[in-house]
């Protein structure tokens, strides 16, 4: 029997999911986030409100199981044609099931939407191979390598830029 998978925005009354989620997601793959988990552990409720209710999640049999989101730099007015994709997680069980498509189509969807974004922007260690195979699929290209662009564990690390133009 397949499982079925829904995509939407976190509710408000689930942020504690989200959080517990996001969490997951730094502590397992500390690689692959700007982020660390010791800082989002330590994070006020007005930090997981916004982050949460920003963020798309995928939810299956009840449960969160992945999730991801975008930004844009609305302060740089040269730059608000860009969407940022970021936080993009599934969780291990659930890999490999077409989670983290479902997630990336939404959330182009979401963006296309808008009419304000011109190409949406992610960066993605060099050594997340899956995540790489996934955004070259959904149609991303590489535009940079940013060398020793993390320090994680006492390991620098490289993260590649890619983009789609919509």
């Amino acid at each position: 029997m397949k499982e079925e998978i829904s995509i939407f925005y976190t509710p408000e009354n689930r942020i504690e999911e989200y959080k517990a989620l996001r969490l997951e997601s730094l502590k397992n793959d500390p690689e692959a986030f700007g982020s660390s988990y010791d800082r989002a552990v330590n994070s006020d409720e007005a930090y997981w409100s916004v982050r949460a209710l920003n963020s798309l999640v995928a939810e299956c049999n009840g449960k969160f199981v992945g999730t991801c989101s975008f930004y844009s730099d609305e302060k740089y007015r040269k730059m608000r044609h860009i969407a940022h994709f970021v936080g993009m997680y599934v969780s291990p069980n659930y890999r490999g099931k077409g989670v983290a498509t479902k997630l990336m189509k939404r959330q182009i969807d979401i963006i296309k939407a808008k009419n304000q974004f011109t190409k949406i922007r992610l960066g993605v260690g060099a050594n997340q191979t899956a995540a790489r195979a996934l955004y070259e699929k959904m149609g991303f290209e590489y535009v940079g390598l940013f060398k020793n662009e993390l320090f994680v564990n006492g390991v620098y690390l490289d993260e590649y830029y890619m983009e789609l133009y919509l």
